[in-house]
């Protein structure tokens, strides 16, 4: 992209211990006898900053988790986003598509951000989630592919009106192309009605 500069990168291989292999034909580690690999899963080869200290956690590529990075590390991985102190209001839907008019207004609602520390995500769901029956746990919406989640996030409380009411105002806007279910790690205090309503509907 013109007028941007990126930190040169170097490829490299390693171990899953995260040994560095300087010998480029080396199939196991001389450190702890491990294979020695120089890809992500998806195929993406390793590469590293020329000038940072330490192998990076996750792929450069793909954002995937790598061998050697402990999970705590990647549990850690949003603290940055969640600093104490900030004010917070959330949003959630879940979709079982994402279709041009959702995407539409994710596009003009990002657009809009009241806070450079707002943030929309989506997230993948299927898979697995979705072989689970409905009435098989307490969570009963296995017909979900996609989360939205509307992360609110700001540091004064002069923005707190501005910053609930885009949250809310991109709640409404997509709404029509949602499911209706949500979950409840992600509904505001303000939304007691439509959690006793989703708790009720839930089967112990």
């Amino acid at each position: 992209m013109k007028g941007v500069s990126r930190v040169p990168t170097v490829k490299f291989r390693a171990c899953s211990q995260g040994h560095v292999a300087y010998n480029d034909t080396a199939k196991r580690c001389p450190d702890c006898g491990n294979e020695v690999i120089s890809h992500c899963t998806k195929g993406h080869d390793f590469q590293k900053d020329t000038d940072a200290e330490g192998l990076p956690s996750f792929c450069e590529e793909c954002g995937e988790q790598l061998p050697w990075t402990p999970d705590g590390r990647w549990q850690q991985a949003f603290d940055p986003l969640l600093t104490p102190g900030a004010r917070n209001y959330w949003k959630s839907h879940n979709f079982t598509e994402l279709n041009d008019a959702a995407v539409d207004q994710m596009i003009e609602y990002a657009g809009k951000l009241p806070s450079p520390h707002c943030e929309i995500f989506i997230a993948s769901l299927g898979g697995a989630t979705s072989r689970v029956a409905p009435d098989a746990t307490a969570y009963p919406h296995r017909e979900a592919q996609f989360v939205l989640n509307v992360h609110g996030r700001w540091e004064d409380a002069a923005q707190d009106a501005a910053g609930v009411a885009w949250a809310r105002d991109f709640f409404d806007a997509t709404a029509p192309y949602a499911t209706g279910g949500v979950y409840v790690n992600f509904m505001p205090e303000d939304e007691t009605s439509a959690m006793h309503q989703m708790l009720c509907s839930c089967r112990r």
